[in-house]
This record gives structure tokens, sequence and C-alpha cells, in this order.
């Protein structure tokens, strides 16, 4: 039963690990998301400047759809990884019963065991208690 649960915790551990891991993965991907904005929005502004705008349009509308193409990339790969998430965290919550269910049959094992002793001491110690009568 002891194996059982160390595994049992082992599988716990490294399931947590992967949550995190792939939560840290999605965190990277929204920067990556909110990066590609910014460069859309400051490339906007440089063509809404009077001073420099008519000269960089065409620059600007090749720029502007390389990074619509970033944009749905990252957007797809965002919605992937928060599949992975939700994966990640249904399979933590398997491990984690798992693991809760293999400390109760541990503990059960450990009180039947137990439980034994004491009544093998008992009955031990009855019959002394018999011989001396």
């Amino acid at each position: 039963m002891k194996e059982r649960l160390k595994k049992a915790e082992r599988i716990r551990v490294v399931r947590e690990q992967l949550q995190r891991s792939a939560e840290w993965r999605l965190a990277a991907l929204a920067r990556e998301q909110a990066a590609i904005e910014d460069q859309r929005r400051a490339l906007l502004l440089t063509v809404a400047d009077d001073l420099f705008g008519p000269m960089l349009l065409e620059q600007a509308v090749k720029r502007l759809g390389r990074l619509a193409t970033d944009a749905e990339q990252a957007d797809a790969r965002k919605k992937a990884q928060e599949q992975r998430v939700k994966e990640e965290a249904l399979a933590l919550k398997r491990a984690e019963h798992v693991a809760d269910e293999a400390r109760r049959d541990a503990q059960t094992a450990e009180e039947r065991t137990l439980t034994a002793e004491i009544a093998e001491a008992s009955a031990l110690r009855g019959r002394r208690d018999a011989s001396f009568t």
C-alpha cells in the first residue's frame, strides 16, 4: 500500500508541474499577443502622423498584413494552449483523487495491522493472566 501511495504522490507532483508549465506557456502567449498589438498600434500612429505617414504607407500596409497574420497565429496557439491548460487541470484533479484514495487505503491497511497487533497482544495477555490463577 505504501508503494502505491508513493507512486500516486509522485504522479500528483508531476501533474502539478505540468499544470504550472502549461499556465506559464499560456501567459507567454498572452504576452506575445500584447506585443503584436503594441506593434500594430505604434505602426498605425506612425502612419497617422502627417510628417511621415504618406511616405511609409506602402510599407505600413505590408507590415500590418504580417502583423495580422502573426496575430491570427498567436490567437490559434493561445486557444490550443488554453485547451491544454484545461486538460492538465483535469489530469491534476484525477491524480489528486488517486493520491487521496491511495492515502485512505494505506491508512486503512495500517489501522487493520495495528488492530490485529492489539488483538494478538490482548489474546496473549489473556492466556498469561489465565495461567496465573
